[in-house]
């Protein structure tokens, strides 16, 4: 650890931790204060912490508030999954929700981009599944006309749910929401202001259902 940048003392690791490069920007006192005392405090919120687990619990439980984002066309919907797509590893489901005319599809369409797909793609709605293969695989299930679990089990669901080697886009996914997994990701598009924009609320695995 070098030493303290406007003070000839050397820093306790803890207090670059805290403050990381900005330490060298602490008044003087509040230096000297932190350097002589700083075993004492680090001991003190130690205890503290070991006396209030609960405390570190609901740190850990604390979720991230979906994001939410607007797009101004159909191409700027595309460019929002494509960004999305690179985080998405083999064995991503993505459910996706909204009324009829919303931009499932559309999304869908810019997944299919960002991994090099060839083919057209559009909804699935007669055919229910459909498969593309570029950089990586991606799966387009619509489960409009589907009644429930039991009918999606029927086609095969669960071998992509749980056991497919790429990403899985579901349309209408709420209607299995009974056998989705927990970690899924859930895109919700609404209709915005005009005809073209979209608000898409991106809720991540582990994130507070919005």
């Amino acid at each position: 650890m070098g030493r303290y940048p406007c003070h000839s003392t050397r820093v306790d690791p803890w207090v670059y931790t805290f403050f990381g490069g900005e330490a060298h920007r602490l008044p003087l006192f509040l230096f000297a204060f932190l350097r002589v005392h700083s075993r004492f405090i680090f001991r003190w919120f130690a205890e503290w912490i070991a006396r209030h687990p609960d405390f570190c619990e609901a740190c850990t439980q604390m979720k991230p508030e979906p994001e939410q984002i607007e797009t101004h066309s159909a191409e700027e919907t595309q460019a929002l999954a494509g960004r999305l797509a690179a985080e998405m590893p083999p064995g991503t489901v993505l459910c996706l929700h909204g009324d009829l005319g919303a931009g499932k599809t559309c999304f869908v369409q810019g997944l299919a981009k960002a991994l090099k797909v060839r083919r057209p793609v559009g909804s699935p709605t007669f055919t229910l599944i459909n498969e593309y293969r570029g950089q990586g695989r991606l799966a387009h299930i619509d489960l409009y006309r589907i009644r429930g679990s039991a009918d999606a089990y029927g086609l095969g669901l669960e071998d992509y749910l749980f056991h497919y080697d790429g990403i899985v886009a579901i349309e209408w996914a709420e209607r299995v929401a009974d056998v989705l997994p927990e970690n899924c990701w859930h895109i919700r598009l609404e209709m915005g202001d005009d005809e073209q924009s979209r608000r898409v609320s991106i809720q991540r695995p582990g994130s507070e259902e919005g």
